[in-house]
């Protein structure tokens, strides 16, 4: 009899676990949703997306057509597609129940304060709340301190304090937030002037106030010059500047009215354009220089002025020596010999 004891024992408490699990629904072997840190978002459903920290705040709009806009003291201008959907992206990827604190008290250590935290909210239709959280500040420097030291930083051992707004409780997030969520508006703004795959790109084009210099690829690949006269070209230097006007970034805006000379689109000091594998075309143009090695500059159908640093305008703004093969060149100095 006693042996049969501790088996009913075990028995009877396996059976008490079974039922409290099919009429309560928990299953305890996955995390207690309550104390789970989680973040699921659909961004079909997100209307609008408010960042602030202290007095300081942005404000993102998602319209019908899934464009994302920025409010600015100049209006509202368009949003850079890209660090939405990363910002967003990196949110849902929020699963965690490392709790380090449940004190109120002890919030602004953590800089999850009303006072020093970055708050987050995401509305939806009818200014419906969907998510608020209060990020805080970075952690792991402590077990880094050596790595740093020796130049072999672990980016997964950094992580972020976090809580929602609704809550008092304190976790750590592995990865970098606050960088990526900031309340500078020029952060969210779209500084895209070019944007297609190196591997579309069938033309390249680059008019100066004094000639014309046409690239183009033929059906292997191949880039040869064809103006201002046909000359084969270094492929490495072409190649570079296609991947460079393939991501070509604004370096800022301005949103005041200037005077056409000042701008300098009248007498542009180059228009560069590429042709794509589908017909579509892109063109900005680089008007005078300003200052801090700044241009001026403007993409096509689009009224926008931007600028452009100058280290970006070398990239792509070569002349016919800087893109001639070597070989031909000396092979044509031998000629006129």
């Amino acid at each position: 009899m006693k042996k049969l004891i501790k088996p009913l024992i075990v028995l009877i408490l396996l059976l008490v676990v079974w039922l409290v699990v099919e009429f309560t629904g928990r299953d305890f072997s996955r995390p207690d949703p309550e104390k789970t840190l989680a973040v699921q978002l659909d961004e079909a459903l997100i209307r609008r997306i408010e960042i602030s920290r202290g007095e300081e705040g942005i404000t993102l709009l998602h319209s019908a057509t899934g464009d994302w806009q920025v409010k600015t003291d100049q209006g509202i201008k368009p949003a850079g597609i890209e660090a939405v959907a990363s910002a967003l992206a990196n949110l849902n990827g929020i699963n965690t129940t490392d709790i380090v604190s449940h004190n109120p008290d002890k919030q602004a250590d953590y800089r999850v304060d009303d006072a020093s935290g970055t708050k987050v909210r995401l509305y939806g239709n009818g200014d419906v709340l969907l998510e608020e959280l209060v990020i805080g500040k970075l952690g792991g420097f402590e077990s880094q301190a050596m790595a740093v030291q020796q130049g072999r930083i672990d980016e997964s051992r950094f992580f972020t304090y976090m809580r929602q707004g609704s809550s008092d409780r304190v976790y750590k997030v592995q990865g970098f937030f606050a960088g990526m969520l900031g309340v500078d508006v020029e952060q969210w703004r779209d500084h895209v002037l070019m944007k297609f795959g190196p591997s579309e790109l069938q033309q390249i084009s680059l008019v100066y106030p004094e000639e014309k210099i046409v690239l183009e690829k033929d059906v292997n690949g191949s880039w040869a010059m064809t103006e201002p006269q046909a000359s084969a070209v270094d492929s490495t230097v072409v190649e570079r500047m296609a991947a460079s006007l393939s991501t070509m970034r604004a370096t800022g805006f301005v949103d005041s009215i200037l005077p056409a000379e000042t701008l300098g689109f009248g007498q542009p000091t180059v228009v560069v354009g590429v042709k794509l594998a589908d017909g579509t075309e892109q063109k900005v143009t680089v008007g005078n220089e300003l200052e801090d090695n700044l241009s001026y500059c403007a993409k096509e159908h689009d009224e926008q002025v931007y600028t452009l640093a100058r280290f970006r305008l070398d990239q792509f703004a070569k002349r016919p020596a800087d893109l001639v093969k070597e070989d031909v060149e000396e092979a044509e100095k031998e000629g006129e010999e």
